[in-house]
């Protein structure tokens, strides 16, 4: 705008003091005077147009420098849309993992447990360990500690700290120490074949339908492993 009010002023200066072509007759030599002045007046337009032609060069270069700021800027938008976008979907990947972990942990509760005992089993060691954690989260929550934790697995065992392990665990060397015999609901647990036993006192009775029936029902079965034998 500056620019453009220079000229326009520099045209009009050089309208107004040029000679009068229409009033004064025409003369086939200017005079020296008259001749200077519209030198200068040459001069002076030719370096506003000259001003004007760098600074439109410079708006080109600088609107051309826009231009690629604005398309990194697009691409710096995109990446970021992207990375929200990513960034969501971790967060409701987590959201989802926790809700699972958490049904895991109170299925577990709600089908695994006879009053505070709970017996369970998974495929492997880190399945074990994760449901134990959650577990404890979980009922943490409700200031219930989760403990007395026997396994099969030493590798389960040495995830958690001695003071949760079952008692006659806790001073167990589980790196050179066999696994004692457990007692889970009952029955009676071979750590270390996980196996469980079952241990039936022999008693002379009556060869009748009483006799039978109180034998069968003297064996602790809450699991019903043995149905198939006594039915």
């Amino acid at each position: 705008m500056r620019v453009t009010i220079a000229v326009l002023l520099l045209l009009y200066k050089c309208l107004i003091f040029a000679p009068n072509a229409a009033t004064e007759p025409v003369s086939s030599e200017l005079s020296t005077k008259d001749d200077n002045f519209l030198q200068n007046n040459i001069k002076e337009l030719t370096s506003a147009l000259q001003i004007f032609t760098d600074l439109l060069q410079e708006l080109g270069a600088a609107k051309k420098k826009l231009q690629a700021t604005e398309t990194r800027l697009n691409a710096l938008e995109t990446s970021q849309q992207k990375l929200m976008s990513r960034l969501a979907n971790s967060e409701a990947q987590i959201e989802k993992v926790k809700m699972e972990n958490k049904g895991r942990a109170k299925h577990f509760v709600v089908r695994n447990f006879y009053v505070d005992d709970g017996l369970t089993s998974v495929s492997t060691s880190e399945e074990a360990i994760a449901l134990f954690r959650n577990t404890q989260k979980m009922l943490a929550e409700s200031n219930l500690r989760l403990h007395k934790i026997p396994s099969n697995s030493k590798t389960v065992m040495k995830a958690f700290p001695k003071k949760d392990h079952a008692e006659d665990l806790k001073d167990l060397d589980l790196g050179v120490d066999s696994l004692p015999v457990q007692h889970s609901l009952g029955l009676t647990w071979n750590l270390e074949t996980d196996s469980f036993n079952f241990h039936v006192h022999q008693e002379e009775k009556p060869f009748m339908r009483m006799g039978v029936l109180s034998t069968v029902n003297s064996l602790y079965d809450p699991l019903g492993f043995l149905a198939p034998v006594v039915v």
